[in-house]
């Protein structure tokens, strides 16, 4: 059993961790466009602290309050989308690479690229309920985010790495 004073700490830390994510995706990654599309750390932040943390209840709830914060912050046409899509894509991608793979840099990829599947899923999804044929697009949006976000995916990871020792003491 963690103490109440280790877990208000380590959700303290992953908390300023995804703020310093939201401040380099507006501050810096926002203004970049690469194929169309811009680096979005958020699907890879949800995902590989389920990896980290597990999928239930800690990344599903990280993943949920992140969702909540860009559904917030971000313009778009789809109410809670983010805060739909990170929970499943979180609890999908914790509980497989909890299964089948260790919590190395290969399962936070595999996660990361099955949390940006997910998003594209629901939001080629949402398109189609809105009668909008456009699943091969958004599908395409989806790829083409993963491949840029790609290169920055290590430093996420190492971050998350550092922080997830500092705050595993005792585990």
């Amino acid at each position: 059993m963690v103490a109440r004073s280790e877990l208000i700490l380590r959700w303290s830390v992953y908390g300023a961790a995804g703020l310093l994510t939201c401040l380099l995706q507006g501050l810096i990654l926002q203004r970049l466009s690469i194929w169309g599309v811009m680096p979005f750390l958020y699907p890879a932040l949800a995902a590989m602290v389920a990896v980290r943390e597990g999928a239930l209840p800690a990344g599903a709830v990280y993943a949920l309050a992140l969702g909540a914060v860009c559904d917030l912050a971000l313009p778009g046409a789809i109410p809670c989308f983010y805060s739909v899509a990170f929970p499943l894509a979180a609890m999908l991608s914790g509980l497989l690479t909890r299964s089948w793979l260790s919590s190395n840099f290969l399962s936070s990829l595999a996660a990361s690229a099955l949390s940006f599947l997910v998003t594209g899923l629901l939001h080629a999804g949402v398109l189609a309920a809105m009668g909008h044929g456009a699943f091969g697009t958004a599908m395409a949006v989806a790829g083409k985010e993963f491949l840029v976000t790609l290169p920055l995916l290590p430093f996420l990871y190492l971050l998350l790495r550092f922080l997830h020792r500092k705050t595993h003491l005792y585990d």
